[in-house]
């Protein structure tokens, strides 16, 4: 670093600093730099992530599953025997085995339409 043996212009710097003070932004400083950040982002308009076509779909197989569990009942029961174990019995309702192969369909479903829409979110197609 070099030093300045000069009292002169070193007087002449700190006298031209005070006289002109820290610099001070315009009072809509904020206001413009925050227009031009703003400006800059691209705004994505709002797409939900089921259609209404697709609520329309989820609405009529929810219907269609409730009325047919309505009207077509059965008192039919499903005995899983696990002779390997003589104390245990289980009786399941039919109604049961149909929910449990709903669910597993919907997440076998499920997870590669979700893939999909987030590998191509990701691609930016």
């Amino acid at each position: 670093m070099m030093s300045y043996n000069d009292p002169h212009k070193e007087e002449l710097i700190r006298k031209a600093v005070k006289e002109s003070g820290p610099e001070k932004p315009s009072p809509d400083f904020v206001h413009h730099v925050m227009q031009r950040v703003g400006g800059e982002q691209e705004q994505l308009p709002y797409k939900p992530l089921i259609s209404g076509s697709g609520w329309g779909i989820i609405a009529a197989v929810t219907t269609g599953i409730v009325l047919l569990s309505l009207f077509f009942t059965t008192e039919w029961n499903w005995t899983v025997d696990l002779s390997f174990l003589s104390f245990l019995k289980v009786s399941v309702n039919t109604s049961l085995w149909f929910s449990i192969g709903v669910i597993l369909l919907l997440i076998l479903v499920q997870i590669p339409i979700l893939k999909i829409y987030h590998n191509r979110k990701m691609s930016g197609v």
